[in-house]
């Protein structure tokens, strides 16, 4: 067990290291203030995620993933000491605070992953069930029995990133328990620590508020076992990596970005929601006023952009390649039908007081509406990076508002257990616009003036 916790991070490493430099030409080195390093931390682990998810998809087996996928983390971690050997004490020397302060979230948060059993209901018969099945099978293969009736209570539709994972751990530990294939857990929140201390501002308060709002915020969400707190705190990272690309146009939190929305596509299913609404959102923002200069920059993208795009799609893509191969369909269909006549008997009514009221949208709504007061109290304009967040979290209100009014379920029953875990991304990119612009007060020189400027008084008439 020791050797699989102090060996996955490497592995993540080398694998990940391999596939950004063969899909970018290499990149540049880790070498830029600790922001940067954070960054390409976070995507490199990321990058060795969704490549070890494809080997799962691709290979099946558990044992060929992990021969595979150490002999490419070996090559990578080898590629990447031969190029930035001479670079590695500038490595070291800017990012060694990044990774102090991630190890100790990372210790902190594996006490609550490690000690605390699967007890949720959807952790214990979802995710981590296919990763039992995964596990005794040896294998992700139809074998497992997949499309048996017994397991169809299962959502066997999700996404299997996440069981996959916990199905290695198990398998290096040689047992499965209620406990360390959780360990998935923490090789799912490593990359997203690194992300969230790439935005990093010393001494300012909007750094404090996203901490306290991408992860202190999820609370339990990050180790209970579910995929909804992953889901969402990624969903806020590309949310926050797009925009800051559309600000400042540096294509690594393009890169980024990317692979932020290639793991939100390999959670849940309604990552796909999500990765529709934002790529609409970006696309109108950056070309909605059919700006010349963005359309020759769009053209002028090198080609490791796209084809990054394309690595990160594969997974999800793949997914429904082999669920409609096996004969797998969804748990859980969506009856349009029954739009017309939910939107005429108050249920309406019903998902808006629950989704905007009970789970905290419209005050999450309205802390941001404060912070958008404030920033135009001192004469500031909300950037790209803002309206990217509010729309896609906006648009994905929307979306989900759709899904439950053509719910085959119960609403009630739909509602009352689902409901909290479905509107995290929209408060996470709500509590991420706010950050921007609580940012962008902060280091705004119009601080130093008073933020509601006194008219002079009139002068007498002599």
């Amino acid at each position: 067990m020791s050797i699989a916790l102090s060996l996955f991070v490497p592995y993540l490493f080398g694998l990940g290291h391999l596939v950004r430099t063969l899909l970018t030409g290499g990149g540049r080195a880790l070498t830029g203030n600790r922001q940067d390093a954070a960054r390409d931390i976070a995507v490199i682990l990321l990058c060795g995620l969704m490549a070890n998810y494809l080997l799962m998809l691709v290979l099946g087996r558990l044992v060929l993933v992990l021969a595979a996928g150490s002999l490419l983390a070996l090559t990578g971690l080898a590629a990447f000491l031969w190029t930035e050997r001479a670079a590695v004490p500038s490595i070291v020397r800017n990012s060694w605070t990044t990774v102090c302060v991630v190890l100790f979230l990372a210790l902190l948060y594996s006490l609550y992953i490690f000690f605390e059993p699967l007890t949720a209901w959807d952790a214990r018969s979802i995710w981590f069930f296919h990763g039992k099945m995964i596990f005794y099978n040896q294998g992700f293969t139809p074998s497992a029995g997949w499309t048996d009736p017994a397991v169809q209570f299962s959502h066997i539709e999700y996404p299997k990133l996440a069981a996959a994972l916990a199905a290695q751990f198990a398998l290096l530990a040689g047992f499965w328990n209620e406990h360390f294939p959780k360990a998935a857990l923490l090789a799912l929140l490593i990359p997203g620590l690194f992300a969230v201390q790439s935005f990093f501002s010393p001494r300012r308060a909007g750094w404090f508020l996203l901490i306290a709002c991408l992860l202190f915020g999820l609370r339990w969400w990050l180790w209970n076992g579910y995929m909804d707190g992953y889901l969402a705190l990624y969903s806020a990272l590309a949310a926050l990596y797009l925009g800051r690309w559309l600000d400042g146009r540096d294509l690594q939190d393009g890169y980024a970005g990317v692979a932020c929305l290639g793991m939100v596509g390999s959670l849940k299913t309604e990552g796909t929601l999500f990765i529709l609404v934002i790529a609409v959102c970006v696309i109108a923002l950056r070309y909605g006023r059919r700006n010349a200069a963005a359309l020759q920059s769009s053209a002028a993208l090198p080609r490791g952009f796209w084809l990054f795009i394309l690595f990160s799609a594969l997974g999800p893509v793949l997914w429904q390649m082999i669920k409609w191969r096996w004969g797998i369909a969804n748990a859980m269909p969506l009856d349009l039908a029954r739009i017309p006549a939910r939107l005429g008997d108050g249920s309406l009514n019903l998902i808006l007081g629950t989704l905007l009221l009970n789970n905290g949208v419209a005050l999450a709504l309205a802390f941001f509406l404060a912070a958008l007061g404030a920033a135009r109290a001192y004469r500031l304009r909300p950037s790209p990076s803002v309206w990217l967040a509010l729309l896609t979290s906006l648009a994905y209100f929307t979306g989900m508002t759709a899904v439950y009014l053509a719910t085959s379920n119960e609403l009630p029953w739909h509602l009352a257990t689902s409901s909290e875990r479905t509107m995290l991304p929209v408060l996470l990119c709500l509590g991420a616009a706010a950050t921007v612009l609580v940012n962008a007060i902060e280091t705004s020189e119009s601080l130093t003036a008073e933020p509601f400027p006194r008219k002079s008084p009139p002068k007498k008439k002599r």
